[in-house]
């Protein structure tokens, strides 16, 4: 199976799409910090609290039904 055309298909393809945002995760320039967690994945500027939308990239979380939350936010669920 060999096709002609070429170029997009890694976007479309083989990147994964951010969870926060819906954009594909490229791995180039502002998007190239990738948090990845349970078969997800976010740009690090996408990664943050549902509730109080603090950034929790390299930071700890909650991942709660689908949704990021951070400790505090987490408690009162």
């Amino acid at each position: 199976g060999s096709s002609g055309s070429s170029g997009d298909c890694y976007k479309n393809f083989v990147a994964k799409k951010c969870a926060g945002c819906k954009n594909p995760i490229t791995g180039f320039g502002k998007g190239s910090s990738v948090v990845a967690y349970e078969g997800q994945s976010w740009h690090d500027y996408c990664f943050h609290c549902k509730k109080c939308s603090v950034n929790l990239a390299n930071k700890r979380f909650v991942f709660h039904q689908e949704q990021v939350y951070c400790p505090d936010c987490a408690k009162k669920l």
